[in-house]
């Protein structure tokens, strides 16, 4: 598919109160879900894939009367949503971040951790967790704290199931005394796991890397390269952050080929092309997510950079759009591109006039 410009910016009208507002996904029908006041929402169009429609705010898991924040992070076609929300663990003291589910017109869902009581008087959960993603079968990514203080694993959510570790079994054997870190970013509509994990390079050195995991216990984890090459192997840090549905391309980040600490966006192939990754810009930056119709969306430039901006990368001629620069709607500059559909409507995060980031759709014009 090639990428259709210029576009409509329509404001999602998230933030009425505090004014800053931020999209992260997009589903088919261009429902809109991020958060804004320090509250998640869901924006749906008057039609479906339309430039008008109307927030709803998500309500929050209860925290007992005070203040609580939540984010929606994710929606599948059936309009499903997953995010984050402050909670109450199972002894009622406060956590920051539980993974919740709005199912599509129903009340907020509490989906645990990674760490039960055990406790037949006081069931439930400890810690903290949060939803990254949901396919169209309702299957949840996304990261939990373990047992192991301080240490945070990737999850996979099934509908009816308890939360599942996806890394009970590291990518490497680590050195002692290593944090095993992970966390799941995407998942597709056929079951395939994408995010990153600690692991070790060719050269011995912890690194993070991207994998590639399917949704069947033992959830054995495929690791991902990077742009650094050495001594036969990979070096430095990658990440996957989504996965195309159709042919199980993922769009992530990666150190560059000189290395050091920045990333710069990529696309991994697996299969017979082999885990290393392709670059998609030469400067920092990453991807966001990956539609079926071939297009990845992300930004490039750093947080707080006056040069950061969304872009969106068409894997079908390798061509980078720079999203501010073919705009229908003047007074923007789109710093983020958060998710795409296969209509080619984006959710993104735009600074309007006065420099204010709010959550915007952008919709190819006619």
């Amino acid at each position: 598919m090639t990428v259709t410009v210029p576009f409509i910016v329509t404001t999602l009208g998230a933030a009425p109160v505090i004014g800053v507002s931020v999209a992260w996904d997009i589903n088919e029908r261009g429902d809109v879900v991020g958060e804004g006041d320090e509250t998640g929402f869901v924006w749906r169009p008057t039609t479906p894939n339309g430039t008008t429609g109307a927030v709803t705010r998500l309500s929050p898991l209860s925290t007992g009367g005070a203040p609580t924040s939540a984010a929606a992070l994710a929606i599948n076609s059936a309009g499903d949503v997953v995010g984050r929300s402050e909670a109450l663990d199972a002894f009622g003291n406060p956590v920051d971040r539980r993974a919740v589910l709005w199912p599509a017109g129903g009340l907020p869902v509490d989906l645990g951790t990674l760490v039960p009581t055990g406790s037949p008087t006081s069931p439930g959960f400890l810690g903290n967790s949060e939803a990254l993603d949901i396919n169209d079968n309702r299957e949840i990514v996304g990261q939990s704290d373990t047992a192991t203080s301080g240490t945070a694993h990737a999850f996979l959510s099934l509908p009816g199931q308890p939360m599942a570790d996806l890394a009970l079994t590291p990518l490497d054997i680590l050195p002692p005394g290593t944090t095993d870190f992970s966390q799941a970013s995407g998942i597709a509509n056929g079951g395939g796991i994408v995010g990153e994990g600690t692991a070790l390079d060719v050269q011995g050195n912890v690194a993070s890397r991207a994998f590639f995991s399917s949704t069947a216990s033992p959830f054995t984890r495929t690791a991902l390269g990077t742009l650094q090459n050495g001594s036969g192997g990979f070096l430095g840090d990658s990440r996957a952050v989504a996965v195309e549905n159709a042919f199980g391309r993922i769009a992530g980040d990666s150190v560059p080929p000189a290395g050091g600490t920045e990333r710069t966006p990529v696309m991994f192939k697996l299969g017979p092309f082999g885990i290393g990754p392709t670059g998609l810009a030469a400067t920092t930056g990453s991807t966001r997510a990956f539609s079926d119709a071939g297009v990845i969306v992300g930004f490039v430039g750093d947080f707080g950079d006056p040069g950061r901006r969304g872009f969106a990368f068409d894997t079908s001629d390798s061509t980078l759009t720079d999203l501010t620069g073919n705009l229908a709607t003047p007074g923007f500059t789109i710093l983020e591109a958060t998710g795409v559909n296969n209509s080619g409507q984006m959710s993104a995060i735009a600074a309007d006039a006065a420099g204010v980031a709010t959550a915007v759709l952008l919709t190819p014009q006619p």
